[in-house]
């Protein structure tokens, strides 16, 4: 009975919808459903009743669509892919309630869910449900440690050399935290019961993964002549960087090599990786999650004109950025940062110069309070900044986008309104002043630029 007083409460709001629509002319969409609504339908759906709800009409289709995209993806329990539809740009409350329903049966059934490393999923659910590292168990569980490792490697742990075969391990699996309820005491029982469950899915996820391209395991591999007969992960510690160094020296990263370098930042801070080192595409990982910095000035990757592609996801911990971080990386193209959503400060330059960026999104961003001179100065081919992310910034310096002369499209709502004026005296034509008149939105006001 209760489904279909929901289902009557869903067309009785639609049938509101529709008639304001008409009269105001505007679209509506299934987050226009009363929260509630939406939630205890999503809890009720199931295969029969789905087929009855996607009939009643368009709002409760779409909600219901969306709920099956998501168990579509094991609800959200997928270890090579990461879920990277519309549903990011939905209001947390709106997530959450689904969120609660999807875990809650996991957590009954289970006993944890997970989500891929690089998920965007893991800023939302590591604020709610207990995080646990997987590492700590694999380095108590070493037969488990084992297979996985022989799985994706093709060889077996060295004895001497097994602390520096785990981290790298860690650094390729597309799992490295499982999630249980807050009041968990024992972790231990939640990773066993992981292992009994999903270990043969991991197992064949990481066949799918050594199937697509192979290993170049820094410190371990003595092999150097396989780099030049296809692509490679080549992966490193920061501890370990001299051999990435050598292999360089030696030839082994020319330019425009195919290689994509993994670099797990095993110590508290980012030490500079760049100097004549040809490199790529490069992910940074941070297994041990004892990385909180990179810098204050240490010019991490200034000039590395080699870089395309910058993959930050795996930085969670990370709190401080130092100066020139990314400048003058000229054949930079691409560059993910929505893994670090504790970031608090950006230093000088971080971008400046970086010509063959077109594109930037600050989503992940919504910790950052303050942000050095020079952040996207002579951008010359950014043309759309989105700074939605930046919610809580209060601090700009100055020739924020200096040079950035193609910039045609600029969202700065939410942005306080001294960042905005400050914004503002940073742009150096009357064009692109007017960008942020025409897209401030509802800025906050009280802030100190």
């Amino acid at each position: 009975m209760k489904f279909y007083q929901l289902l009557l409460m869903g067309c009785l709001w639609t049938m509101t919808c529709k008639a304001n629509d008409r009269e105001n002319k505007e679209q509506f969409n299934f987050l226009d459903l009363p929260l509630e609504i939406v939630t205890n339908i999503a809890a009720l759906s199931d295969a029969e009743t789905s087929l009855a709800l996607r009939t009643t009409c368009r709002l409760t289709k779409e909600c219901v669509d969306e709920f099956y995209l998501l168990s579509l993806k094991k609800n959200f329990n997928t270890f090579t892919e990461t879920f990277e539809a519309e549903f990011e740009e939905f209001p947390l409350e709106y997530k959450k309630s689904l969120f609660k329903s999807i875990a809650t049966n996991l957590l009954n059934n289970d006993g944890c869910f997970f989500v891929p490393q690089t998920s965007w999923l893991e800023r939302d659910l590591s604020k709610d449900y207990l995080s646990i590292s997987l590492y700590r168990y694999l380095k108590k569980d070493k037969a488990w440690a084992q297979e996985l490792f022989s799985t994706l490697f093709d060889k077996r742990i060295p004895k001497k050399n097994a602390d520096l075969a785990l981290t790298l391990l860690m650094a390729c699996l597309p799992v490295t935290h499982i999630y249980g309820a807050p009041e968990i005491s024992d972790s231990s029982r939640v990773v066993q019961r992981f292992k009994e469950v999903h270990h043969e899915t991991l197992i064949r996820a990481l066949k799918k993964l050594k199937a697509e391209h192979g290993y170049f395991l820094v410190g371990l591999d003595h092999d150097k002549k396989r780099l030049t007969t296809k692509p490679h992960f080549i992966v490193v510690n920061q501890s370990n960087a001299e051999g990435l160094k050598r292999l360089n020296q030696e030839g082994y990263l020319p330019d425009n090599h195919p290689h994509t370098i993994v670099y797990n930042i095993d110590e508290k801070n980012a030490t500079s990786i760049c100097r004549d080192l040809n490199i790529g595409k490069l992910i940074l990982t941070n297994i041990n999650n004892k990385c909180t910095s990179i810098g204050p000035s240490c010019l991490f990757l200034r000039g590395c004109t080699n870089l395309t592609s910058l993959d930050m996801r795996g930085l969670s911990n990370l709190t401080a950025i130092g100066a020139s971080f990314l400048e003058r990386c000229i054949t930079l193209t691409s560059l993910n940062m929505r893994g670090l959503s504790n970031l608090t400060s950006i230093g000088s330059a971080f971008l400046r110069g970086c010509i063959r960026i077109t594109f930037l999104d600050t989503r992940a961003l919504f910790n950052v309070t303050t942000i050095r001179e020079f952040f996207l100065a002579e951008c010359t081919n950014l043309t759309f900044l989105d700074m939605r992310g930046l919610s809580n910034l209060t601090s700009i310096k100055y020739f924020f986008l200096y040079r950035c002369t193609s910039l045609n499209s600029l969202n700065t709502e939410g942005l306080p309104a001294k960042v905005l004026t400050r914004l503002k005296a940073s742009m150096e034509n009357s064009t692109h002043s007017s960008l942020i008149t025409e897209n401030q939105g509802s800025p906050k006001g009280d802030n100190a630029a």
